[in-house]
């Protein structure tokens, strides 16, 4: 899965991730050997891939934005709204 989506990072496409641990949502700039760089509000992290699953808007290609917020305050397919 790593492969692909960055992949489709390079190819131009647009790929949000969410971070499981900290809950955050962010937008894919770049890819690394393991690791994906993230933009979150302008602020840039680096996320392990381990610790991050990609959003089920971005597999789906509905757009997004990058919040601090958990993925459910914005998420199409959260099942409690």
């Amino acid at each position: 899965e790593f492969e692909e989506i960055c992949n489709a990072v390079k190819a131009g496409g647009e790929k949000y991730l969410e971070n499981k641990e900290t809950q955050y949502t962010g937008k894919i700039i770049a890819c690394s050997t393991d690791r994906f760089e993230v933009d979150i509000s302008g602020k840039r992290e680096s996320w392990a891939m381990e610790s991050c699953s990609e959003t089920m808007g971005s597999k789906y290609g509905h757009k997004e934005r990058t919040l601090d917020t958990h993925p459910w305050d914005t998420d199409r397919f959260n099942p409690y709204t």
